[in-house]
């Protein structure tokens, strides 16, 4: 190899390659700091499998993030537990403490005597490359999914 020939760019590449964000294995296309994107993929992979059946009333389904407004979204989900209507919540990563910040009030001011509340935690991975595969940093990212509804008497 002559000093004219260009050196190998395989460290520069390293330094400016980004992580990849899996779920279940598989790469989303995402970035963590995409959270609008996030929400709609959690909605559209993650909220199928976790929500009730459709027919046990209407949802009304709201994510939350850091910069939620914490007293229109417990106003909003307060309407709509007295209106007989499930609430469902979902977060992730650095969002989940106002997701559950928000949870709390609400259970706090709805005043329903028989609340019905269901967690469901999932996890993106955020891969970010190292030397090799073996250096490759594996961050485990959560998905908080909470249902929220008053249940259903016996007949």
């Amino acid at each position: 190899m002559s000093k004219l020939d260009p050196k190998p760019e395989s460290d520069v590449a390293l330094k400016t390659q980004s992580s990849v964000l899996l779920y279940h294995n598989a790469p989303t296309g995402l970035k963590t700091s995409q959270t609008a994107e996030c929400c709609a993929f959690i909605r559209d992979k993650c909220l199928p499998a976790v929500i009730p059946q459709p027919n046990s009333g209407q949802l009304f389904i709201k994510y939350a993030t850091k910069n939620t407004n914490t007293e229109e979204y417990v106003t909003e989900m307060v309407q709509q537990l007295l209106l007989n209507n499930t609430v469902v919540v979902y977060a992730y990563g650095p969002h989940i403490q106002r997701a559950i910040t928000i949870l709390e009030l609400v259970k706090a001011r709805a005043e329903i005597k028989k609340a019905h509340q269901t967690n469901s935690l999932d996890r993106f991975v955020n891969v970010v490359p190292g030397r090799n595969e073996l250096l490759d940093r594996k961050i485990n990212v959560p998905i908080l999914i909470a249902v929220l509804g008053q249940e259903q008497s016996s007949p």
